[in-house]
């Protein structure tokens, strides 16, 4: 794995990890994928998706 592609998953990790912290206080999904986005510098958007494939990667993990 390359340097670029390392950043780019243990970015992808974190962005999940403080997904799973906002969602227990009750926010809106929307609100959370803002917040997130304003920390990461990241649209709404770009952090929807790396949320939806998070959680598809962990449910597979799962099954």
């Amino acid at each position: 794995m390359n340097r670029d592609q390392e950043l780019r998953a243990r970015r992808d990790k974190a962005i999940f990890a403080r997904f799973n912290e906002l969602i227990v206080t009750g926010k809106q999904y929307q609100t959370i994928y803002l917040q997130i986005g304003d920390e990461f510098y990241l649209s709404d958007t770009t952090i929807k998706q790396i949320v939806l494939r998070a959680m598809h990667t962990h449910d597979k993990k799962i099954n």
